[in-house]
């Protein structure tokens, strides 16, 4: 359940309206003309200068939340994997154990036939017959 909640979070872009309205602030006739991108001695405006940086850090977020996405990704198709395989061998042992048993009822089974048969005693070898079984 909580892998789900991860992935949703993840999948979603998490800052993307505030990218989208920095990065139009930033193209916008207000952070042009009033917030010139060069300020005193041609260095950039403060504001100008740190919208490039939220721009910045919101892409770089951004990105990771997209590499994270698909690690997670990564990691849940290696455990559906697993899972499966993990099923296969279970489901393999279940039916070596079924066969196992059903192999050992019938032993089981002609030994009591071959104790209980009236001319036992008679048999030539017969506890050396018996120990074999």
């Amino acid at each position: 359940m909580k892998i789900f909640l991860y992935k949703d979070f993840l999948n979603k872009s998490i800052d993307s309206d505030v990218l989208k309205a920095f990065k139009e602030f930033r193209s916008s006739s207000v952070a042009q003309n009033n917030c010139s991108p060069f300020g005193q001695n041609g260095s950039p405006s403060i504001l100008n200068s740190t919208i490039d940086d939220f721009i910045e850090i919101h892409e770089y977020i951004d990105k990771k939340r997209k590499d994270w996405l698909e690690e997670f990704r990564k990691i849940d198709e290696q455990a559906k994997e697993r899972q499966l395989y993990i099923r296969q061998t279970m489901a393999d042992f279940r039916d070596n154990y079924e066969r196992a048993q059903r192999k050992f009822e019938a032993a089981d089974g002609n030994l009591k036939k071959f104790r209980s048969r009236s001319d036992s005693g008679a048999v030539p070898n017969y506890d050396e017959r018996c120990r074999e079984l």
